[in-house]
């Protein structure tokens, strides 16, 4: 009987032990406005950066900005988020990351039950694999990082928001406003391209689309039944919308040429709730509409909408948004992007 509640307490120990590891290595997460590694070159935001100054003072946020005297970080507590300056020659120490982690958390209980069928080797082999499993899953935490001993400040910019310096024409109350409408939840899709037809599927969200503000995570959702075309479409569903301010959404910054005219088109139906479409330039710090279009209601019956535009010299991408304006539920479907010669 000793012997059993001995292997029992191991058992349970062991199992402590791997839980443990396990929160360890997850804690070392990243902000949501932290880019996956495949979309770096067109996220609109910074690195997530936490400094520490002479007085001992830790601060963590966006990277916003870095020159010559300051460094400009937004932070978040509880929803608030506010701009703080900290002057170049007060900072001893800095990590910042530009990219989500690497996440190998799962090997850890993986390679530790494995040992199982081991047997008496079990004892040797199960410390052998929680170190290795652990030092891989750490490292995979690290991923994408730099601190003070392999960039310096200078070099840091590169990273931020705005690598030439606080924009002029803006201001620290308009960035705190901003509230990081781009924040939300993206699965990407290298082969998906522009996924207006929603039928590429990664953990049941749109690929390559971002999704804002769902209601416990359902209201965006891909479906399978009366598609335009294809055998999917979007249900947005705004019944118990969150936030009146920053409604249910979803969207895209695409690539586009330079100087050139376009034509954006996209199936709608509800009953109920009205879609607004908005077009926007991804480098406006508060995310300002050039062009919007409204869906009408109209007896669940789909509907093609169309809307022209024309690009700015030097203008590479846009920002393609649709959103809820009331309560109700409404499809998307074929959404194009087409350049017209």
């Amino acid at each position: 009987m000793t012997q059993k509640v001995s292997a029992m307490t191991r058992v349970i120990r062991i199992a402590a032990l791997i839980i443990s590891l396990i929160i360890l290595v997850q804690c070392c997460s990243a902000p949501k406005y932290v880019p996956h590694k495949e979309n770096i070159t067109t996220s609109v935001y910074g690195a997530a950066i936490k400094i520490q100054n002479v007085e001992g003072t830790i601060f963590s946020g966006e990277l916003l900005s870095i020159d010559n005297e300051k460094v400009i970080i937004l932070t978040a507590n509880k929803g608030i988020y506010k701009v703080i300056e900290e002057n170049t020659t007060n900072i001893t120490s800095f990590t910042l990351r530009y990219a989500q982690p690497v996440k190998y958390g799962w090997s850890i209980p993986a390679y530790g039950l494995f040992c199982a069928t081991h047997g008496w080797f079990a004892p040797i082999t199960l410390p052998i694999n929680l170190i290795v499993t652990t030092s891989i899953a750490a490292g995979g935490s690290q991923s994408y990082t730099y601190d003070q001993k392999q960039i310096t400040l200078n070099e840091a910019k590169n990273f931020a928001r705005f690598p030439q310096g606080f924009p002029t024409n803006a201001s620290y109350e308009s960035i705190e406003k901003a509230n990081y409408r781009e924040i939300g939840t993206l699965v990407y899709s290298k082969d998906a391209g522009l996924n207006g037809g929603f039928e590429t599927i990664i953990d049941q969200s749109p690929a390559n689309w971002f999704v804002h503000n769902g209601t416990n995570n359902t209201g965006i959702l891909v479906v399978g039944y009366s598609p335009k075309a294809g055998n999917h479409c979007l249900r947005i569903n705004a019944q118990e919308a969150s936030n009146t301010d920053a409604p249910i959404a979803i969207t895209q910054i695409v690539n586009v040429n330079e100087s050139s005219k376009y034509r954006i088109g996209f199936y709608a139906k509800s009953t109920d709730l009205v879609l607004e479409f908005r077009l926007g330039d991804p480098s406006d710090i508060e995310g300002r509409a050039i062009k919007t279009l409204q869906t009408k209601p109209a007896n669940n019956e789909w509907i093609l909408y169309e809307i022209e535009f024309e690009t700015m010299a030097n203008q590479s991408t846009v920002r393609m948004e649709f959103a809820g304006l009331n309560r109700g539920i409404a499809y998307l479907d074929e959404i194009s992007l087409i350049e017209i010669k």
